[in-house]
């Protein structure tokens, strides 16, 4: 990206405090005017730059982005503002040498930064197979050992599940309520999570399914090889009762809450 736009994206994301906005809410924070004219500058440059691809710096990784990612989500990546809340947790919390299952991987850059403290290979799961190149890419270039699952996880007994495809892959979900701008509908095959958990003996679980957490707990038994959850808890979508539910029902199943930055919760086994 020209060296201009990239300035004024640091400027404005300095200015309007867009890293500490986004830590101290458990909501989606709104874009300043000033944001909106700046996302609306990525877009053009997006049109007339259409084999666009960069590197970003960030969080001790280098991050690999392309058109595949909507000008919103750039703009967050460029200021360094990206699941920021993720990344302080899992720098707090996670140790060498620990198995992770990441349920919701995106284009990778929790995968990665969890392979760089754990220094183990990650399992990634994500409905959208379209992330996958990029995910591997990110990895890759992290020296990361990541191995990718097609599927999406559900409360139902089902084979397929209906994934709601948004303009912007973070709304994308299987959580129907507030999903964004939808390109796409498709079926995308259920995973078994706790088989993976099991039959790989994971110790960590991370979770950001916008809003399909709101029940996914409900009625499994966690493994006893699993000591800790970090979850995205999507209160803008699935509502504070649901969030309140999520911690009571992992607190009935011995996980107690540890720590919270911004909408990512973290879970302990007491």
């Amino acid at each position: 990206m020209k060296d201009s736009l990239l300035q004024k994206i640091k400027e404005c994301g300095e200015k309007t405090d867009l890293r500490e906005r986004w830590l101290s809410t458990d909501s989606f924070p709104d874009f300043t005017k000033n944001e909106e004219d700046i996302i609306a500058e990525i877009t053009d440059y997006l049109i007339k730059n259409k084999n666009f691809s960069d590197t970003i710096k960030m969080y001790g990784m280098t991050i690999h982005v392309d058109t595949k990612i909507h000008p919103k989500i750039l703009y967050i990546l460029y200021c360094h503002a990206y699941e920021e809340a993720d990344i302080a947790l899992i720098e707090k919390h996670l140790s060498q040498g620990e198995k992770v299952l990441v349920l919701g991987s995106g284009i990778g850059v929790i995968a990665s930064k969890i392979g760089q403290k754990t220094r183990m290979k990650v399992i990634a799961v994500d409905a959208d197979d379209q992330l996958e190149d990029l995910l591997i890419q990110n990895a890759r270039a992290n020296n990361v050992a990541v191995e990718f699952i097609h599927g999406a996880v559900s409360d139902k007994d089902e084979e397929f599940i209906t994934f709601h495809k948004a303009e912007e892959f973070w709304r994308s979900g299987c959580y129907s309520n507030d999903v964004g701008r939808v390109e796409a509908e498709v079926k995308v095959p259920v995973i078994d999570w706790i088989e993976l958990i099991e039959t790989n003996n994971l110790n960590v679980l991370f979770m950001d399914i916008e809003g399909t957490e709101s029940t996914v707990f409900d009625n499994v038994e966690l493994p006893s090889a699993l000591k800790k959850i970090l979850v995205e808890i999507h209160v803008p979508k699935i509502g504070k009762a649901a969030r309140d539910h999520i911690i009571a029902t992992l607190a009935k199943k011995g996980f107690e809450k540890k720590d919270q930055m911004g909408m990512t919760y973290y879970f302990e086994r007491a």
